[in-house]
């Protein structure tokens, strides 16, 4: 999903939720942290707010140093500025985590998962019976392991085709809890005595 745009200085204001007074003198300041061009992103606003909160910080440790009869009042009143930025940097941050699909809404997790459990469900569920119908007649038990092994990986296997996993925005691969398990390894079937007995001769 696309970053929201910000195209001018009153929208910009709105975002921040600050006066457009306000928003001239942040725009004046020579410390301001992004582009002054009428072009910006929610990224742009986190990137704000927390300058914004970064200078606060660095007044009220300026007045602490120099103390004074206002001072404790004064640094009440920039603390609980502190704290309204820090929560709107907060807000600023999870829409832009939004944006970037970095969050995955609560209903579509919850759903998600209950296809998932109930698929698990079903396969283990059904797996006795096709157990039967697979080992029946078969006597080797390396043959039966590979059977079992085969089957549970197909619960499995089942089970991950519902979370379409796929590399994240940095190339990053699936976590490993995701990979499907390697492969069952071919039974070795040993050779019966009779017959090796008979190839010695």
């Amino acid at each position: 999903m696309k970053q929201k745009q910000y195209g001018s200085q009153a929208e910009l204001a709105g975002a921040l939720k600050v006066s457009g007074a306000t928003m001239s003198r942040l725009l004046r300041r020579d410390d301001w942290p992004v582009t002054r061009i009428p072009h910006w992103a929610s990224a742009d606003v986190v990137k704000i707010q927390k300058w914004r909160e970064e200078s606060l910080r660095e007044d009220r440790a300026r007045l602490d140093r120099a103390g004074g009869d206002t001072a404790p009042l004064r640094r009440e009143k920039l603390t609980q500025e502190i704290r309204k930025l820090s929560a709107q940097a907060s807000s600023a941050e999870l829409q832009l985590s939004k944006e970037r699909e970095e969050l995955v809404p609560l209903e579509e997790v919850r759903s998600l998962i209950e296809g998932r459990v109930l698929a698990l469900r079903g396969g283990f569920m059904g797996l006795p019976y096709r157990l039967v119908l697979a080992i029946e007649g078969e006597t080797h038990r390396g043959k039966i392991e590979v059977i079992i092994e085969r089957e549970l990986r197909a619960v499995y296997e089942a089970f991950l085709d519902g979370f379409k996993y796929t590399e994240d925005a940095d190339g990053n691969a699936p976590p490993a809890w995701l990979a499907a398990p390697p492969p069952p390894k071919a039974a070795t079937v040993p050779t019966p005595p009779a017959a090796a007995d008979a190839k010695a001769t």
